[in-house]
């Protein structure tokens, strides 16, 4: 079986020219230029840096790395910082060179980062950069020309940025082709193409300063190549049929072989049982030619000159000697990830979520051990674009570029730990008290974690885990990210790491600090909430399932933090912030609040039912259904319905939560469910999966009815009026049932669907909204039509009554009004743009405000349909606008809650909550009650605050 790839962060070191190209360029035809005197001293002294030279006053043994220190930074023209697929670059000792998004290329001092000049975009502005590579005085630019069946590639002058040459070359982009890698290659001997069009491969090199084609090569026919470059080599692996693999390293000026290698023969390429699938060949390489080889099952790092030094688990369980005796020289950087270690299937892993500082890696050359030393931007949001000796350069995905230059000073136990003595980190399992854990829950035992970095033993446990005593608890953990050398260096990535989430996150404006921030994060398992947590030079993070256990912690463990790291210093208070209190429940709140008796019921996706005080936000109960209750609760006579995912009805005490009788629907069949339920004259009505609706007895949960219908109501929620169940099925029937008997009253079969809206009742008309744009108006006694109107796109939002109309949205971004009583069209409004209305429809007070899908929300005389105001709401509105005492309340898929005028649309306050606002926003008693997609229930003064 194919082992999984490594992570991007090894990827990115193989674009379509390389970033590998770094060591000091050497000329080609003629001499590069000469060097100032102060750059040449600072590249001698990195070379000393890389222990690629020892000088004779070098200080007394040991000796080696200490660390990399933060050299320049500047912006890149990017369209996404967090996702800059459309970033090239190039690097060497003489320059960075990188692209822009206006498709120049900026060439840069690889010292001070000072821009030198800008290579102008191409003359016919449509052609994209694809590469970047400098060498030998020479920048080489590769782009896309739309129809052209290879890049165009151009050489300019690194001094002047003059013009050079200029030339198609031909390079399949098929993946399927005998060759993968970059298909453009820059080192000092030349620029090299792989052209792979068909089997066998060829490799083409042509001159740096002219373009001319030098030298041209057919590699053996039926082998599939990987390629990849550095300063002065090309390194190829094949593999052939036969079980052939081999490793060579190539002249780019001749194309001949430097030397050739035989891979292991326990690789196998070519599977008996897959023989046409393409084997797993992959190339890391350094600019002093250091090599990473990935071939099927073998992991190993060579030499330049051919030498295996050592296979990945070798690299990385190698120990330092006890007694250094010479200088260890390392190669230059070519790995940027977590500290390296063999993972459970046995292979290198360099991408772990700990710490959170990367770590660029080395080779020590002599034993072929594995090393890294961490830098100050985090592994999350990184990777290595190139180094030159003794200087390294990353992209931070806060959409900057880094340089650091190496520090070179005694070996030393702390080097990993970032320069911090080990017995300096705390006590993860320290750093909350047994007290504090109640707070979670009684009976947290502590569980120490990592007590190791890079192979360096700690004293103390990096990491703690708090298990509860019951399965069904949840489990709180605490990580020390990293220890800085100054709380100024911790506070600057703490204050990196809030603007990301702020950017990216879900995160809680109500609980963040000057020294913490809480976001929810989503995975394939559910929901985590976390809290980063920063202290003097100390970064911590907590995390738990449990969003109470977060929220309630986190105050705790700023307080700890701060009486150890800063002592003095106050406990910062939240933030100033609109909401009365907050409630975090575990799962998030997809449907409406109900606020009954001075209590707020909500329901949520992990499958609780919470009661909380309406005035404090305090629980006074909650109850664990057993799946995520995807509808809102019915609050009647002292009770308290809902319904879950799996089918299962529960009656709760409204006072106690006590249960009163809970009943699965038979059908369910496990299957996720998403209709309510419906309460009238003492029964409860609901739909199955199996095409029923039953009704059971509200005081005992028994069975009343069960009327089997033909048809899918799944996603139906009855409606009952006058007696009356009416339930509309996927194939676009209309059932009407007796209440009390379930026997059929009438039935009517509509052009779509029926299901997805609910039918609306007013006086003695149903009216019923179907897929297919169609809105009937129905007799109620007997379901004979009145009138239909078609819209002519899907409804989407309505049907609404009021006042003698019918108002509904449609698909199309249009809202009807018509004649309830005729169907005739009032007047329609379409603003255009989007793609429809979706349940943002309201009329009240003689006004229609309606949320578009172009992100408006408008205002609209009833009567005539003129726009009376717009706001711009956000996309995104899943929910209903609410309008009560001259206020219009509307929540957005962004988190926030807008209190506009009701005459003038002017904002009087917008609120910020995480998560996104699904629920329809509720006003009672001078407050406004919102959930969100995270859990967090808010109650928010109407008035609003200064703040």
């Amino acid at each position: 079986m194919r082992r999984p790839a490594l992570p991007l962060t090894v990827r990115r070191l193989a674009p379509l020219l390389p970033v590998r190209r770094l060591a000091p360029a050497l000329p080609v035809r003629r001499p590069a230029p000469l060097l100032p005197v102060r750059r040449l001293a600072l590249l001698m002294a990195a070379a000393l840096v890389t222990g690629s030279a020892v000088v004779a006053d070098a200080p007394r043994l040991p000796w080696g790395p200490a660390g990399w220190q933060a050299l320049w930074s500047m912006p890149v023209d990017v369209e996404d910082p967090e996702h800059p697929g459309d970033l090239r670059y190039g690097v060497s000792g003489e320059a960075l060179a990188v692209s822009t998004s206006r498709g120049t290329v900026t060439v840069h001092d690889p010292l001070t980062g000072r821009t030198t000049h800008t290579i102008p975009a191409d003359p016919g502005g449509s052609a994209v950069v694809t590469g970047v590579g400098v060498a030998s005085g020479t920048v080489v630019v590769s782009r896309a020309a739309p129809g052209a069946a290879g890049p165009l590639v151009s050489g300019y002058d690194l001094a002047t940025g003059a013009p050079l040459w200029r030339r198609a070359v031909t390079v399949a982009s098929s993946p399927d082709g005998p060759a993968t890698g970059p298909s453009v290659m820059v080192t000092d001997g030349g620029v090299t193409v792989l052209d792979r069009p068909a089997s066998p491969a060829a490799l083409a090199t042509f001159d740096l300063r002219t373009g001319r084609r030098t030298a041209r090569t057919t590699r053996p026919p039926r082998c599939h190549l990987h390629g990849a470059a550095a300063s002065r080599t090309i390194m190829l692996i094949s593999s052939c049929e036969g079980d052939r693999v081999e490793l060579a390293s190539v002249d780019p000026r001749t194309l001949r072989p430097h030397w050739t290698r035989s891979l292991p023969r326990s690789v196998s390429p070519f599977p008996r049982d897959q023989a046409d699938t393409p084997p797993h060949l992959e190339l890391t390489i350094s600019a002093d030619g250091h090599v990473y080889v990935e071939a099927g099952d073998v992991q190993a790092f060579y030499s330049p000159r051919g030498q295996r030094l050592s296979t990945a688990r070798e690299a990385v369980e190698r120990r330092p000697p006890a007694l250094v005796t010479a200088p260890e020289r390392w190669s230059e950087p070519f790995l940027l990830g977590s500290p390296p270690r063999i993972s459970d299937s046995g292979f290198l892993n360099i991408s772990d979520d700990w710490p959170l500082p990367a770590f660029l890696l080395s080779l020590e050359t002599a034993t072929g051990r594995l090393g890294g030393l961490p830098v100050d931007t985090p592994l999350s949001r990184s990777f290595l674009i190139g180094s030159a000796p003794g200087l390294a350069f990353v992209y931070d995905k806060t959409g900057r570029i880094i340089a650091y230059r190496a520090t070179y000073g005694p070996s030393t136990a702390s080097a990993p730990f970032g320069g911090v003595p080990p017995h300096d980190w705390p006590d993860a399992c320290g750093l909350l008290t047994g007290r504090d854990l109640s707070l979670a829950g009684a009976g947290h035992r502590p569980n120490p974690g990592r007590t190791t970095l890079a192979g360096v033993r700690s004293p103390k446990p990096l990491a703690c885990d708090w298990v509860p005593p019951a399965d069904d608890g949840a489990v709180v953990s605490l990580t020390v990210e990293w220890v800085f050398r100054s709380p100024a260096a911790a506070r600057k990535e703490f204050a990196t790491e809030v603007a990301r989430m702020e950017r990216t996150g879900v995160y809680d404006p109500a609980h963040q600090t000057s020294h913490a921030m809480t976001q929810t994060l989503h995975t394939p398992t559910g929901s985590l909430e976390e809290s980063l947590v920063v202290a003097g030079p100390v970064l911590v993070r907590l995390r738990s399932t449990s969003r109470q256990a977060v929220r309630l912690l986190t105050p705790r463990l700023q307080r700890n933090l701060l009486a150890r790291h800063e002592p003095g210093t106050p406990v910062p208070g939240r933030r100033p912030h609109q909401a009365r209190w907050s409630f975090p429940a575990d799962g998030g709140i997809g449907r409406d609040l109900v606020l009954a008796g001075g209590t707020v019921y909500a329901g949520s996706a992990d499958g609780k039912v919470y009661a909380l005080d309406a005035a404090t936000g305090a629980t006074r109960w909650s109850h664990q259904t057993g799946g995520d209750v995807p509808t809102a609760p019915v609050v009647s006579g002292g009770a308290v319905y809902a319904r879950n995912g799996a089918g299962r009805i529960v009656s709760l005490d409204s006072a106690s939560g006590r249960p009163r009788w809970s009943r699965r629907l038979a059908g369910s069949d496990g299957v996720s469910l998403s209709s309510g339920v419906a309460l009238a004259a003492g029964m409860v009505y609901a739909c199955g999966d199996d095409s029923a609706v039953v009704a059971l007895d509200a005081a005992t949960g028994r069975p009343r009815w069960r009327a089997a219908l033909a048809g899918d109501v799944r996603l139906a929620t009855p409606v009952v009026t006058g007696g009356t169940v009416h339930v509309g099925s996927a194939d676009g029937t209309l059932h009407a049932l007796d209440a009390a008997s379930g026997r059929r009253r009438w039935r009517f079969r509509a052009a779509g669907g029926t299901d997805f809206l609910p039918v609306v009742t007013s006086g003695a008309t149903v009216y019923v909204p179907t897929r297919t744009g169609h809105v009937h108006a129905l007799d109620r006694a007997t379901g004979e039509p009145r009138w239909s109107f078609r819209a002519g796109a899907r409804i989407t939002a309505g049907p609404v009554v009021r006042g003698g109309a019918v108002y509904v949205g449609g698909g199309d971004g249009t809202l009807h009004r018509l004649d309830a009583a005729t169907g005739r069209t009032s007047w329609t409004f379409a603003p255009g743009g989007g793609d429809g209305v979706h349940g943002g429809l309201v009329v009240a007070r003689g006004t229609v405000y309606l949320h578009h899908v172009n992100g408006t929300l408008y205002a609209l005389d009833a009567a005539s349909g003129g726009r009376r105001w717009s706001f711009p709401a956000g996309e995104g509105v899943m929910s209903r606008p609410a309008v009560a005492r001259g206020v219009v309340y509307v929540g957005n898929v962004e988190g926030r809650v807008h209190a506009l005028d009701a005459a003038t649309g002017r904002t009087r306050w917008t609120f910020r909550t995480s998560g996104e606002v699904r629920t329809t926003p509720v006003w009672a008693g001078g407050m406004v009650y919102v959930g969100s997609t995270t859990g967090e229930v808010s109650a928010i003064p109407a008035a609003g605050t200064t703040s």
